[in-house]
């Protein structure tokens, strides 16, 4: 992993971020090693550790193929920020999927703390978006 970050649309790098806005978590990789099927990842998490969401190119289908050694791909994520107002920590990894299973080739643990923040209160650690009717019967 060369850098790693989260910007906003008009692509500056970005550590207080608003609720329910679109933000990009992207990746710079370097491949080190020829890689069959490279994975590019993100976790995040609250400030006690506790994973919240995360996903990688293999779960989204986003396919890498085959990558030579010293090959160099930036990896974005389009993420709408559904978290309530917190602090949190991002993480991110670079792994290949082996016949045996998972290799990771580099993980950066709590890599970037981030705050986000909003103006309506909330419980909990992410935004439902209910949408509340009532009707009154008399």
């Amino acid at each position: 992993i060369v850098e790693a970050g989260i910007f906003a649309k008009d692509e500056l790098a970005a550590q207080v971020l608003q609720r329910n806005a679109e933000y990009l978590i992207r990746i710079k990789i370097r491949h080190n090693d020829n890689m069959p099927s490279a994975i590019v990842s993100f976790v995040i998490k609250d400030a006690k550790g506790t994973s919240l969401c995360g996903t990688n190119t293999l779960f989204q289908n986003a396919s890498m193929s085959y990558k030579q050694a010293g090959d160099v791909d930036v990896v974005t994520f389009r993420q709408r920020m559904r978290l309530n107002p917190g602090e949190y920590l991002l993480s991110v990894g670079s792994q290949e999927l082996a016949p045996d299973g998972y290799v990771v080739h580099d993980l950066r643990i709590d890599h970037l703390a981030f705050q986000v923040v909003g103006s309506e209160s909330r419980h909990g650690i992410f935004d439902p978006e209910s949408v509340i009717t009532w009707d009154t019967l008399r």
